[in-house]
């Protein structure tokens, strides 16, 4: 998938989110107590406002993980399970990281899990079968048996340390003798380390694999970042948000046709992710 292809995509990808998110017009009010927690995703016109705001840019985020990940590491094969996998937008970054690396050559499974089913997941991803809609805290361990990568796609932050907990000791009763972990950490300015959301969250899971014999490649209170924020599409060539889309979603306030007593507190407006300042991610080793 050459990137004339991916922005081809994207931008019909988002044409149709839009086209839906104005049908759900007297439902826009609420958006104005959206948040980024499972409250707010499993109701459609948020998914909706989601992924008009983050879903490019999180895209490139995740290519740009996963180039890393592979330039880094060198696994004889990548079993991964994403945690919070949401509507799959770090499986389609994968597909389009693999089908423009034609050197990996190596075995690659995805296995997706999410307590939400997104309404829009087979749309962008139909070719994710394997999808889990549950709590992690949930899955039985046998999901875990050939996993050598977990991916935690802005979804730490979310986790109860329960599910923290059993994600460690589903791991552990596994005995893999190498696990690799992806972490991409929620932020509003990744170059301020006090702006980071979900480092303390993954040092729980951390701390259990270390106590249990297991040596890390990396502190696990670091993280990357881009610096001086710069432009996604500076960073990765298939980086693209249609004008048109653009415009609209700055100026929602005006598109809807609701007039009451909540509108002069409307805060509906929004603005895409358009610079790196919104990227913290880590990747790291764990072996025994």
């Amino acid at each position: 998938m050459n990137d004339i292809k991916v922005k081809e995509f994207v931008r019909n990808f988002l044409n149709k989110i839009f086209t839906d998110f104005l049908s759900m017009k007297d439902r826009w009010c609420e958006i104005n107590n959206f948040a980024l927690n499972t409250s707010s995703y499993q109701h459609p016109y948020c998914q909706k406002y989601y992924l008009l705001k983050y879903f490019p840019a999180y895209l490139a985020e995740y290519y740009l993980i996963y180039k890393s990940f592979f330039e880094r590491y060198q696994p004889i094969q990548v079993n991964i399970l994403s945690i919070g996998c949401g509507v799959g937008i770090d499986y389609f970054s994968l597909q389009i990281y693999c089908s423009q690396h034609n050197n990996i050559s190596i075995p690659i499974e995805y296995i997706g899990v999410d307590i939400i089913d997104w309404e829009d997941r087979c749309l962008l991803t139909p070719s994710l079968t394997n999808f889990i809609h549950s709590d992690i805290a949930e899955i039985d361990v046998i999901v875990f048996q050939n996993i050598n990568v977990i991916f935690f796609p802005k979804i730490l932050t979310e986790l109860s340390q329960e599910s923290l907990e059993s994600i460690s000791q589903k791991i552990l009763s596994c005995h893999p003798s190498e696990i690799y972990f992806i972490n991409s950490y929620i932020t509003d300015n990744a170059m301020n380390n006090s702006r980071i959301r979900g480092i303390d969250k993954f040092q729980l899971i951390c701390s259990n694999l270390i106590q249990n014999g297991y040596k890390v490649d990396s502190q696990c209170n670091t993280y990357s970042y881009y610096p001086n924020s710069d432009g996604i599409k500076n960073l990765c060539s298939f980086f693209e948000y249609p004008n048109e889309i653009k415009d609209k979603l700055a100026n929602l306030q005006n598109i809807c046709n609701r007039q009451n007593d909540q509108c002069d507190f409307c805060q509906i407006n929004t603005y895409p992710i358009l610079t790196s300042k919104y990227f913290a991610f880590n990747t790291f080793k764990f072996t025994r």
